[in-house]
């Protein structure tokens, strides 16, 4: 009966360790209110940022706008390039149209381009006057 009675002992040893093996894992398994919310707030925002992509086509919105302005950038500079070369011809324009006028006998102003004016940009100054007139309606008459 003594046998018996050890390996009743024994047993319930083992079987009250493995109880507390048990509880100290279950324990360490068990995670903060805070960190479960804290997951639940992630999902639930890639659920919602799914949804919103889905119905809005917000992704493919965003990517087609930057290659947009990409490409639009690249416009940009093309057309730069061109107003810079026919600016060049205009002001070489103007000198041949004012050598010109020099040999008609007008020589009492000069024609010039003002680069940085996009609308009144032809330039007009009379060597009578300190003054330049820009805006054609104003020297027309003379």
């Amino acid at each position: 009966m003594d046998s018996i009675l050890q390996v009743h002992n024994q047993v319930m040893e083992e079987l009250s360790a493995y109880v507390v093996f048990l509880q100290e894992n279950l324990l360490s398994k068990i995670k903060s209110p805070n960190t479960i919310e804290s997951k639940i707030r992630v999902i639930y925002k890639s659920i919602v940022y799914k949804k919103l992509d889905s119905t809005l086509n917000g992704v493919e919105k965003y990517h087609s706008n930057c290659d947009f302005k990409e490409k639009t950038g690249k416009e940009i500079e093309v057309l730069q390039e061109e107003k810079v070369q026919r600016l060049k011809d205009l002001k070489i324009e103007a000198k041949k149209v004012g050598e010109f006028l020099i040999r008609l006998g007008i020589n009492h102003f000069t024609i010039d381009l003002n680069e940085k004016s996009e609308e009144d940009n032809i330039l007009v100054k009379y060597k009578s006057q300190s003054q330049i007139k820009s805006r054609l309606n104003t020297f027309r008459s003379d």
